[in-house]
């Protein structure tokens, strides 16, 4: 019976859910969970890890949050959640390094971190794994000159109203998705005089120099960049142009590495679809067994709950 419960778990159905099928309490059945979970996530040996990736999760609303450091796809192992922690500070990465030396290992095997711009992590990550290359990732450089530009759009939004009508999603999308109307809003707006669509080509020749193949020659384009935007007059772009260079080394490792968060976000999809179909969860220490159950690859030690049976065949 433990055996299907964790089957079921894992399929998708909540625990309420696994109750209702099985017959049984809920609490019965989270004890189950919680056990099981515990001892499969003690035992895993995690020796060859040496890339992770630090991203956070909303757990409720408001400023709740649990840190998930993962470590992307890796020499044949699966995509997988190393650690939960609540909060997002510095703290989740020493509790990380902790979690490494519980188990006879150190934190020096880490290589490279994958990570957001978050001082706090930065912190961690310095303290806990000096040694490491930290990795700034495409995602979140080209976010930060998005989201830039949108506080450009907002702010010209309110003294050019029918210039800038209908230009969110005509600026946000990718060209190949946009409407023939979005489309024309897209080139009314980058040719004409505001400061939209200047910044709106700042985040396109960014875009364009970060998928640049040639590491060399991609800094290069960067450092041209700055000084574009730093010449620009758009504070909005300035300042973001100002914290790509605050944070240039981590933004350069990328170009070098081509390490990504974009296996931390697909995990934080499946997180979050748990989430929203348990309505939320009592407790921190449900939800965490949820995000291992689901997103770790755990290896149970038990018999599988689906007999094979051999028949003869004649």
């Amino acid at each position: 019976m433990e055996s299907l419960v964790l089957v079921l778990a894992q399929s998708g159905m909540t625990v309420a859910e696994v109750a209702r099928t099985l017959g049984e309490h809920a609490q019965r059945i989270w004890g189950i969970v919680l056990h099981h979970v515990r001892e499969a996530h003690d035992r895993r040996d995690l020796g060859e890890v040496r890339v992770i990736s630090v991203d956070e999760v909303c757990r409720a609303r408001g400023q709740n949050y649990l840190t998930i450091i993962s470590e992307p796809r890796q020499e044949g192992r699966p995509t997988r959640v190393l650690l939960a922690v609540e909060g997002r500070d510095s703290a989740a990465l020493r509790k990380f390094a902790d979690h490494l030396r519980r188990k006879g290992l150190q934190p020096e095997q880490v290589r490279t971190i994958c990570s957001d711009m978050s001082p706090a992590y930065i912190k961690g990550i310095s303290e806990e794994f000096g040694g490491a290359v930290l990795v700034f990732d495409y995602f979140h450089v080209v976010k930060l000159v998005g989201e830039a530009l949108d506080e450009v759009r907002k702010r010209e939004r309110r003294e050019f109203p029918e210039e800038l009508k209908g230009a969110l999603w005509a600026l946000r999308k990718d060209w190949s998705q946009l409407t023939e109307e979005e489309r024309r809003i897209r080139e009314r707006v980058l040719g004409g005089r505001l400061q939209t669509g200047k910044a709106f080509n700042h985040l396109d020749a960014l875009r364009t120099l970060m998928r640049e193949p040639d590491a060399t020659q991609a800094e290069k384009q960067l450092k041209w960049w700055l000084g574009w935007v730093g010449r620009s007059k758009i504070p909005e772009m300035k300042k973001a142009a100002r914290t790509i260079r605050e944070h240039w080394d981590g933004v350069v490792a990328y170009l070098r590495t081509r390490v990504t968060n974009g296996a931390a976000e697909a995990l934080n999809g499946i997180i979050q679809t748990v989430k929203r179909k348990s309505r939320g969860f009592r407790s921190v220490e449900y939800f965490t067994a949820m995000i291992y159950l689901v997103a770790s690859k755990l290896r149970f030690d038990l018999p599988s709950p689906i007999p094979i049976t051999h028949t003869k065949s004649h």
